[in-house]
């Protein structure tokens, strides 16, 4: 089973390679190193614990897991992995001073992971949310690691694939030590494929990267928080609206409402793409429109304080942003992506917008629906007309009915605090999980 599953993977990496090295060339700097992992730094002096974040997201609902792991296990190493670019860029500025070693994550080949796993000699690791490497799990496993799946994710979508190759999914979760579900629709999934005894439950890890707590403040110096307050004229501006996280197929709705909002209120916008490297795509769409815009990566220009539209092309400061925001469209929902994370918007007590995709995140958005902490539209880019129409109707309400912008806000950041912990429930399942093992 695992020769065919090395075999398909080898197949698979072949024919994508060259559409990958021509369509993303900034991931080919990663293929050494996720082929032949070398962390010349490195050598464990002591026990390991290696994390494994996919990319952004997980790696910010991780952040405050890491930095918990650090202060409950000072004595032992802690090694964090990304698959992507910008996840490694954000974990190298965010947790340097807290990891021993921030890699890329190896390909799922026996050579691969087995070389990783001699040189970080991890006694457990923890997969964030739904990392499931049949070889590397397999092989860890031989190795005598300890394999925890935190945060644990498996939606709807997944849940069906992950059906065709069931044998496949429970053979790998038998080698997993304990799963800790972000949901209990999660954990129900989890269930058809593992072993209901070791499938536990705890709040969302996401719900714990809110702002508002010392032991997980933010990680931008206060010194940029004041020089982008200032460039930008943030604190001069009531009505910012903020479009999180967009996708390919967004960002001429999200701009073609802002078209009629600004003709009927003034107000700026602030696009914070998912990808940085679209922003020239998206400055390219300002320009043909005739708006005024500034970029957050080009050199600052006296014209910045009253541009219409701000582009943040930049990893790791839109938590930051959201202090100046008064409304916030999550991006990745009007396209069929699923929706990217609303929490740091709620937890700053924003308006929150959302399109009718929100399927990586339906347990976060079903609850802010019931406390009507957020306004889901109907339409999606496949009708972007009235997407356009709709996000700048709502936009509109808001911005006009001050006091309902403010309950909702206030209801959304509610939904936050009251379901805050899964970070300290998953630390001291993690502390029982290694006294077993002693």
């Amino acid at each position: 089973m695992y020769f065919l599953y090395s075999v398909l993977l080898f197949l698979g990496l072949l024919l994508f390679l060259p559409f990958a090295l021509f369509r993303f060339r900034k991931y080919s700097n990663t293929l050494g190193e996720k082929i032949w992992l070398d962390l010349p730094d490195f050598s464990p002096k002591g026990k390991t614990i290696w994390i494994h974040c996919v990319s952004v997201g997980e790696l910010n609902a991780a952040t405050p897991l890491i930095k918990k792991v650090r202060m409950e296990f000072p004595e032992r190493q802690i090694a964090v992995s990304t698959t992507t670019v910008t996840g490694r860029s954000l974990a190298e500025k965010n947790l340097a001073a807290i990891a021993d070693a921030i890699f890329y994550f190896p390909f799922d080949f026996a050579f691969s992971v087995r070389r990783a796993l001699r040189q970080l000699k991890p006694e457990l690791i923890i997969l964030i949310e739904t990392e499931i490497w049949p070889r590397f799990i397999k092989e860890a496993k031989s190795s005598g690691s300890l394999i925890c799946i935190a945060n644990g994710r498996l939606s709807a979508k997944s849940f069906k694939r992950y059906k065709t190759i069931g044998f496949l999914i429970r053979a790998v979760l038998k080698n997993v030590d304990l799963i800790i579900a972000q949901s209990e629709s999660d954990a129900k999934r989890f269930a058809r494929f593992a072993s209901a005894d070791k499938i536990l439950t705890a709040a969302n890890l996401k719900f714990d990267t809110g702002d508002g707590r010392p032991d997980f403040e933010s990680n931008t110096p206060a010194k940029t928080i004041g020089q982008l307050s200032k460039r930008f004229s943030l604190d001069a501006s009531p009505n910012l609206i903020i479009a999180a996280s967009t996708h390919p197929g967004e960002d001429e709705i999200i701009i073609a409402a802002f078209e009629k909002i600004r003709e009927v209120i003034k107000t700026r916008l602030l696009i914070a793409p998912r990808h940085p490297e679209r922003a020239g795509d998206i400055a390219s769409r300002l320009a043909n429109k005739k708006f005024s815009f500034a970029v957050r990566s080009e050199e600052a220009a006296e014209s910045d304080s009253n541009a219409e539209v701000i582009l943040l092309d930049s990893i790791g400061e839109l938590k930051d942003i959201f202090r100046w925001g008064k409304i916030c469209f999550i991006g990745g929902s009007l396209i069929k992506h699923g929706g990217q994370n609303p929490l740091e918007p709620a937890a700053r007590a924003l308006a929150i917008i959302c399109g009718p995709h929100m399927e990586n995140f339906d347990s976060i958005t079903e609850l802010l629906l019931q406390n009507h902490g957020i306004i889901k539209l109907a339409y999606d880019a496949g009708s972007a007309g009235q997407a356009a129409d709709e996000l700048a109707e709502k936009i509109l309400l808001l911005s006009r009915d001050e006091e309902r912008a403010e309950q909702m806000g206030k209801a959304a950041a509610e939904v936050v605090e009251r379901n805050r912990g899964g970070v300290d429930y998953t630390i001291n399942q993690i502390k029982s999980l290694l006294q077993k093992r002693k």
